[in-house]
Protein backbone atom coordinates (compact mmCIF):
# COMPACT_ATOMS: atom_id res chain seq x y z
CA UNK A 1 0.00 0.00 0.00
CA UNK A 2 2.78 2.42 0.88
CA UNK A 3 4.50 1.84 -2.47
CA UNK A 4 1.21 2.35 -4.27
CA UNK A 5 0.66 5.68 -2.49
CA UNK A 6 4.21 6.82 -3.32
CA UNK A 7 3.69 5.95 -7.00
CA UNK A 8 0.40 7.87 -7.04
CA UNK A 9 2.01 10.91 -5.40
CA UNK A 10 4.88 10.84 -7.89
CA UNK A 11 2.44 10.49 -10.79
CA UNK A 12 0.43 13.50 -9.54
CA UNK A 13 3.63 15.55 -9.12
CA UNK A 14 4.79 14.57 -12.60
CA UNK A 15 1.42 15.59 -14.07
CA UNK A 16 1.54 18.94 -12.21
CA UNK A 17 5.05 19.57 -13.56
CA UNK A 18 3.94 18.70 -17.11
CA UNK A 19 0.98 21.12 -16.86
CA UNK A 20 3.20 23.85 -15.37
CA UNK A 21 5.68 23.51 -18.25
CA UNK A 22 2.84 23.56 -20.77
CA UNK A 23 1.38 26.75 -19.20
CA UNK A 24 4.78 28.44 -19.12
CA UNK A 25 5.47 27.54 -22.72
CA UNK A 26 2.13 28.92 -23.87
CA UNK A 27 2.53 32.16 -21.95
CA UNK A 28 6.23 32.87 -22.49
CA UNK A 29 6.99 31.33 -25.90
CA UNK A 30 6.40 34.00 -28.56
CA UNK A 31 6.78 31.44 -31.35
CA UNK A 32 3.87 29.39 -32.64
CA UNK A 33 3.87 25.66 -32.01
CA UNK A 34 3.37 24.86 -35.72
CA UNK A 35 5.63 24.62 -38.75
CA UNK A 36 6.80 27.83 -40.43
CA UNK A 37 4.75 27.02 -43.50
CA UNK A 38 1.57 26.40 -41.54
CA UNK A 39 2.03 29.64 -39.56
CA UNK A 40 2.42 31.76 -42.71
CA UNK A 41 -0.19 30.02 -44.86
CA UNK A 42 -2.92 29.70 -42.23
CA UNK A 43 -5.65 31.60 -44.08
CA UNK A 44 -7.98 31.60 -41.09
CA UNK A 45 -5.49 33.51 -38.92
CA UNK A 46 -4.04 35.58 -41.74
CA UNK A 47 -7.10 36.33 -43.87
CA UNK A 48 -6.95 40.04 -42.99
CA UNK A 49 -3.23 40.23 -43.77
CA UNK A 50 -3.16 38.87 -47.34
CA UNK A 51 -2.76 42.34 -48.83
CA UNK A 52 0.10 43.31 -46.47
CA UNK A 53 3.77 43.13 -47.39
CA UNK A 54 5.42 39.88 -46.33
CA UNK A 55 8.76 40.47 -48.07
CA UNK A 56 10.42 43.64 -49.26
CA UNK A 57 13.23 42.79 -51.64
CA UNK A 58 15.05 45.92 -52.80
CA UNK A 59 11.80 47.82 -53.11
CA UNK A 60 9.81 44.97 -54.63
CA UNK A 61 7.00 44.31 -52.21
CA UNK A 62 5.62 40.78 -52.04
CA UNK A 63 2.28 40.38 -50.29
CA UNK A 64 1.35 37.45 -48.09
CA UNK A 65 -1.04 36.27 -50.80
CA UNK A 66 1.72 36.21 -53.43
CA UNK A 67 4.15 34.63 -50.94
CA UNK A 68 1.72 31.81 -50.18
CA UNK A 69 1.04 31.24 -53.89
CA UNK A 70 4.78 31.09 -54.67
CA UNK A 71 5.35 28.69 -51.79
CA UNK A 72 2.59 26.44 -53.15
CA UNK A 73 4.15 26.54 -56.65
CA UNK A 74 7.56 25.64 -55.25
CA UNK A 75 6.12 22.85 -53.09
CA UNK A 76 4.37 21.37 -56.12
CA UNK A 77 7.60 21.54 -58.13
CA UNK A 78 9.62 19.85 -55.36
CA UNK A 79 6.90 17.21 -55.02
CA UNK A 80 7.03 16.48 -58.76
CA UNK A 81 10.80 16.03 -58.40
CA UNK A 82 10.14 13.37 -55.77
CA UNK A 83 11.00 15.34 -52.63
CA UNK A 84 9.21 13.92 -49.60
CA UNK A 85 9.14 14.21 -45.81
CA UNK A 86 12.51 13.50 -44.23
CA UNK A 87 14.53 14.41 -47.34
CA UNK A 88 17.38 16.92 -47.23
CA UNK A 89 17.63 19.29 -50.20
CA UNK A 90 20.77 21.39 -50.70
CA UNK A 91 20.92 24.38 -52.97
CA UNK A 92 23.22 27.30 -53.59
CA UNK A 93 21.47 30.62 -53.20
CA UNK A 94 21.77 34.09 -51.81
CA UNK A 95 18.98 35.83 -49.95
CA UNK A 96 16.46 36.21 -52.76
CA UNK A 97 12.69 35.70 -52.61
CA UNK A 98 12.98 32.38 -54.47
CA UNK A 99 15.17 31.07 -51.65
CA UNK A 100 12.46 31.98 -49.13
CA UNK A 101 9.80 30.24 -51.25
CA UNK A 102 11.96 27.11 -51.42
CA UNK A 103 12.61 27.03 -47.65
CA UNK A 104 8.91 27.31 -46.84
CA UNK A 105 7.95 24.83 -49.59
CA UNK A 106 10.37 22.24 -48.26
CA UNK A 107 9.05 22.85 -44.76
CA UNK A 108 5.53 22.23 -46.06
CA UNK A 109 6.63 18.88 -47.48
CA UNK A 110 8.40 17.92 -44.26
CA UNK A 111 11.81 18.08 -45.91
CA UNK A 112 14.85 20.00 -44.68
CA UNK A 113 17.02 22.36 -46.63
CA UNK A 114 20.70 23.13 -46.65
CA UNK A 115 21.17 26.57 -48.17
CA UNK A 116 24.73 27.25 -49.24
CA UNK A 117 25.72 30.89 -49.61
CA UNK A 118 28.13 31.11 -52.55
CA UNK A 119 29.59 34.35 -51.17
CA UNK A 120 31.13 32.55 -48.19
CA UNK A 121 34.90 32.26 -48.71
CA UNK A 122 37.19 29.55 -47.32
CA UNK A 123 38.79 31.83 -44.72
CA UNK A 124 35.38 32.68 -43.27
CA UNK A 125 34.42 29.02 -43.10
CA UNK A 126 37.71 28.08 -41.44
CA UNK A 127 37.30 30.86 -38.86
CA UNK A 128 33.77 29.64 -38.10
CA UNK A 129 35.00 26.04 -37.76
CA UNK A 130 37.73 27.15 -35.33
CA UNK A 131 35.17 29.12 -33.31
CA UNK A 132 32.86 26.09 -33.15
CA UNK A 133 35.70 23.77 -32.09
CA UNK A 134 36.82 26.27 -29.46
CA UNK A 135 33.33 26.44 -27.94
CA UNK A 136 32.32 22.81 -28.49
CA UNK A 137 35.34 20.49 -28.91
CA UNK A 138 33.24 17.30 -28.93
CA UNK A 139 31.08 18.39 -31.88
CA UNK A 140 30.76 15.99 -34.79
CA UNK A 141 31.29 16.84 -38.44
CA UNK A 142 27.52 16.66 -39.00
CA UNK A 143 27.01 18.98 -36.04
CA UNK A 144 29.34 21.52 -37.64
CA UNK A 145 27.54 21.16 -40.95
CA UNK A 146 24.22 21.89 -39.24
CA UNK A 147 25.60 24.91 -37.39
CA UNK A 148 27.17 26.37 -40.53
CA UNK A 149 24.30 25.33 -42.77
CA UNK A 150 26.63 23.69 -45.29
CA UNK A 151 27.01 20.08 -46.37
CA UNK A 152 28.86 17.52 -44.29
CA UNK A 153 31.01 16.75 -47.34
CA UNK A 154 32.11 20.37 -47.58
CA UNK A 155 32.91 20.42 -43.84
CA UNK A 156 34.99 17.25 -44.27
CA UNK A 157 36.94 18.97 -47.05
CA UNK A 158 37.78 21.95 -44.80
CA UNK A 159 38.59 19.77 -41.79
CA UNK A 160 40.94 17.62 -43.89
CA UNK A 161 42.74 20.73 -45.17
CA UNK A 162 43.01 22.18 -41.68
CA UNK A 163 44.38 18.86 -40.35
CA UNK A 164 46.90 18.60 -43.20
CA UNK A 165 48.05 22.16 -42.47
CA UNK A 166 48.59 21.31 -38.79
CA UNK A 167 45.86 23.64 -37.52
CA UNK A 168 43.63 21.05 -35.82
CA UNK A 169 43.58 17.39 -34.86
CA UNK A 170 40.76 15.02 -33.90
CA UNK A 171 41.48 12.68 -31.01
CA UNK A 172 39.45 9.60 -30.15
CA UNK A 173 36.62 7.92 -32.03
CA UNK A 174 34.31 9.61 -34.50
CA UNK A 175 31.39 9.78 -32.08
CA UNK A 176 33.08 10.14 -28.71
CA UNK A 177 36.27 11.97 -29.65
CA UNK A 178 37.13 15.63 -29.53
CA UNK A 179 38.81 18.34 -31.60
CA UNK A 180 41.97 20.11 -30.53
CA UNK A 181 43.33 23.34 -31.97
CA UNK A 182 47.07 22.90 -32.53
CA UNK A 183 47.93 26.35 -33.85
CA UNK A 184 47.01 28.64 -30.93
CA UNK A 185 47.65 31.72 -33.13
CA UNK A 186 44.44 31.10 -35.07
CA UNK A 187 42.27 31.33 -31.94
CA UNK A 188 42.52 35.13 -31.69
Amino acid sequence: NLYKEIREIKAREKEKERRRKQRNQKSSDPYPLVTRHRFVSDKQNNQNKMHLTALNYYGTKITYKKLINKIEEAANAFHKLGVKAGDMVSFVAVAVPECIYAIYALNKLGASCNVIDPRMDKESIQKMIIEIIKNEPTITRNGMANKLNISSTRIKHYLDKMRNNGLIVHKGSTKSGYWEILDKNIIQ
